[in-house]
């Protein structure tokens, strides 16, 4: 485990998440805000999971996987990547399933994985949204990201949050 919230776990993939992963990322609704195609298949998923932990073994990039303690399924992913090795400047992007929208994970996943990367040096976020998505939009002005590019891309806005 990387650490936890009231509500939830947050660690590393496993194999074992494939059948989630897949319902998660091939729900075309949700994908709509993603810049990924939704999954047609679970070997994507699958594939999707290996590829994570290699991308983690190299230090390329961190996807973990967010899980509901009460129940202990997963429910999204929350993933950054550092601007290089050793920058103080990551970028961050999640992804929850539709059925737990709503309810303050994305919240709750957010605020806690901001502290964990600021406990390992991080000191400026990015996160690009499609324009369209109107709630997570709502979610970064929250936990008081700064729109700074609202023109340079027809279909995202680039947040940054200083620490």
């Amino acid at each position: 485990m990387i650490f936890e919230t009231e509500r939830l776990f947050i660690r590393n993939l496993e194999a074992g998440d494939s059948e989630s992963m897949f319902e998660i990322y091939s729900d075309k609704e949700a994908m709509k805000y993603r810049a990924n195609q939704p999954f047609d298949t679970l070997s994507e998923a699958i594939e999707m999971i290996k590829q994570s932990n290699i991308d983690s073994e190299l230090g390329l990039k961190y996807r973990f996987a967010i899980v509901k303690k009460e129940t202990d399924e997963l429910i999204g992913t929350i993933l950054y990547f550092l601007k290089d090795k050793n920058s103080e400047i990551c970028n961050i992007g999640y992804s929850l399933g539709r059925e737990y929208w709503k309810q303050g994970f994305a919240l709750e996943t957010l605020n806690s994985f901001m502290d964990y990367l600021k406990n390992l040096g991080i000191k400026e976020f990015h996160a690009k949204v499609f324009k369209m998505n109107t709630d997570s939009i709502h979610l970064l002005n929250k936990v008081a990201f700064t729109l700074v590019d609202a023109k340079n891309d027809e279909k995202l806005f680039t947040f940054i949050k200083k620490i």
